[in-house]
């Protein structure tokens, strides 16, 4: 499988981001998923006891005296880093991470650690989502998921012409039942015969303009689907929006319910026109 990665956003206002890395398998994903947890986790708790005012080796000493103190804040190795930092004592913890996994071009605190984020995952994948919105945009989450070996693509709220999407295809049992799994999961709607995934429940907005699903003998290809937003309804339950993850998962669901095997997905940045 590979997966496109989406050029760094930059822009002058504050906005959401979302980070999908995939990986070798659902075990390396959960591994990586606690990692992550730990890095939010920890920078958290450094924003929420140091400020700009304080000495770190002074601070520091104080709190290690403390129970909820994280476990790489103890370590040897970690103290000696930041007792040897005087400036800038607040991002101490971007200093440290940025060195610990030789990441360049990290020159902003991040923003929206306060709040910390959102980290799930699903089989080979992991999805990141801050609890707030950032200047910063979606470095260095990408770049450190990178390094930890993920492939990474990333969607940054008003970015223009970018989405998160992703590519799928399974193997019918025949070219007959591929055409009609196709026919059971595709309509199009206008202006511009724009293809959606109508499974139960599912009332996409709107799609970018190169969402293109195609059946090739027993084989179905659905590329760069990126709908807008999507909303879900459970039977006799309150609709709600949903994300383009959570789409791909009730779609492999689908997939394999009606006997569509060997399915294989990426998720990849679409930058096209949007028609929906």
């Amino acid at each position: 499988m590979k997966l496109s990665i989406w050029q760094q956003f930059s822009s002058n206002h504050s906005a959401d981001f979302t980070s999908v890395g995939q990986f070798e398998s659902a075990e390396m994903a959960s591994l990586v998923a606690d990692e992550m947890r730990e890095i939010i986790n920890t920078m958290k708790w450094w924003h929420d006891n140091f400020s700009d005012n304080d000495i770190p080796s002074v601070k520091l000493t104080h709190l290690l005296e403390t129970d909820d103190v994280p476990d790489l804040i103890r370590t040897s190795e970690f103290i000696s880093f930041a007792v040897s930092k005087i400036e800038y004592p607040r991002t101490i913890m971007e200093q440290y991470y940025k060195q610990l996994y030789q990441l360049s071009g990290w020159k902003m605190p991040l923003d929206w650690i306060y709040q910390g984020a959102d980290i799930q995952q699903y089989q080979d994948l992991l999805l990141l989502t801050p609890y707030s919105s950032t200047w910063a945009g979606s470095h260095p989450i990408d770049a450190i998921l990178t390094k930890l070996g993920g492939k990474v693509a990333s969607e940054v709220e008003g970015d223009g012409g970018h989405a998160l999407g992703f590519n799928i295809h399974c193997k019918a049992k025949s070219a007959k039942e591929a055409q009609t799994i196709v026919e059971k999961v595709q309509c199009t709607l206008p202006p511009k015969s724009t293809t959606f995934i109508c499974i139960d429940g599912l009332s996409p907005a709107g799609v970018w303009a190169s969402t293109r699903i195609r059946v090739m003998g027993k084989h179905i290809e659905l590329t760069d689907y990126a709908p807008s937003y999507t909303r879900w309804k459970p039977a006799g339950g309150q609709d709600y929006f949903i994300t383009v993850t959570e789409i791909l998962e009730k779609l492999i669901i689908f997939f394999e319910e009606n006997e569509c095997t060997n399915i294989e997905y990426f998720f990849s940045n679409v930058q096209r026109e949007y028609e929906g």
